[in-house]
């Protein structure tokens, strides 16, 4: 938008960012240039595919709106109901014309990514697993960090940018499970609905037990300093790395293995794991209401429903263990993670760990 606005109205644009209030003809111009390549392909009958800048979708077209709105929120403004009502206008008519293309097999039904199945999700835990290092200046702690953020993000149902942001403080064991708190998302950038999700344990599928996956994870990074960020995941940018982990592993599977994805490979990204878990907890007969998997998603309901209908423990842990794996027409769904007796338990003291790693850098100094 800054770009287009550079071009066509400088003056709306001052050191690299936006000067608001923007003029009525320069909104109304850069969501007709957004979506003029749909028109085209109405107008002219040409597929999508066949256009040097394809069709946006709808939802991307109004994102742009919603942008806006948080641009002018930002800056204690609002946007004028008659350019607002206009632009309303103007996103309805955009999504008629969107459904028209798709109807007339002009343009790709599925918007965004695919959704991942449970079955591919087995398949790419169980490749994170198992991954080994191979390029050079890799190590365990960086292959099976993959793993662990693999998984943890399907349990949660998070988007990726929120799973970056968990500290260990967010994290509780009570009950016999993991209870993690996200401190807010893009559905709720205040924290203000922020509750505890619980995730369980599956000792029948290891590949898929979210708390082994912790476990191997701080074991192979423990090096946080006290006072310091205490990340669950260390480093910067690891939305970005998790993706282009995700990307080379999914580059590299066999046709047998991409039959099992049952789609294309390039349409599975990160977003793919929230579709997933989401869906596969819906499918289920006698499931989780979708009130408790929505709320677990941290989607809207609707302002109405939004203050009437609040997270409730029972529907959160029952749509938790469905999400790890744990068969759901089985006793085995009420399993409880894996219990030590202290014969295991006494030796694991700072003098039995440094003598395992008593070549590494993970020392424990008293």
């Amino acid at each position: 938008m800054k770009t287009w606005l550079t071009e066509r109205y400088p003056s709306t644009v001052a050191s690299d960012a936006l000067v608001v209030p923007l003029p009525k003809e320069a909104i109304l111009g850069f969501f007709g240039h957004i979506c003029r390549p749909a028109h085209v392909c109405d107008r002219d009958n040409v597929d999508s595919k066949d256009m040097p800048h394809p069709p946006l979708s709808a939802s991307c077209v109004w994102g742009y709106r919603s942008a806006l709105v948080d641009l002018y929120h930002n800056k204690l403004l609002e946007i004028g109901k008659l350019v607002d009502t206009e632009l309303r206008r103007v996103l309805d008519g955009y999504e008629k014309v969107i459904k028209n293309l798709k109807k007339r097999g002009l343009m790709n039904i599925r918007e965004g990514k695919h959704q991942l199945k449970a079955s591919g999700y087995e398949m790419l835990a169980l490749k994170l697993m198992t991954i080994v290092p191979e390029k050079r200046g890799q190590s365990w702690a960086t292959v099976q960090f993959g793993w662990s953020y693999f998984v943890i993000m399907w349990n949660l149902m998070s988007r990726s940018d929120s799973v970056d942001t968990i500290m260990l403080q967010h994290n509780e064991w009570t009950d016999d499970c993991l209870v993690i708190e996200e401190q807010g998302h893009k559905g709720d950038q205040t924290g203000a609905e922020k509750f505890g999700k619980h995730v369980y344990a599956n000792p029948y599928e290891p590949s898929q037990c979210a708390i082994l996956s912790l476990a191997v994870h701080l074991f192979c990074c423990p090096e946080r300093l006290v006072g310091g960020k205490q990340q669950l995941f260390i480093g910067d940018d690891n939305k970005n790395r998790f993706g282009r982990m995700l990307r080379r592993v999914i580059s590299g599977l066999t046709d047998d293995e991409i039959d099992i994805l049952s789609c294309k490979p390039t349409d599975i990204g990160t977003h793919s794991l929230r579709k997933g878990s989401s869906s596969y907890a819906l499918g289920q007969v006698n499931g989780p209401t979708p009130v408790s998997v929505y709320l677990q998603m941290g989607q809207s309901l609707g302002k109405l429903k939004d203050r009437y209908i609040h997270f409730g423990e029972g529907a959160d842990q029952l749509c938790g263990r469905m999400i790890a794996g744990l068969p759901f027409n089985s006793e085995r769904f009420a399993v409880l993670p894996p219990h030590f007796p202290p014969t295991v338990t006494d030796p694991m003291t700072s003098e039995y760990w440094n003598d395992l790693c008593i070549t590494s850098n993970f020392y424990v100094t008293h």
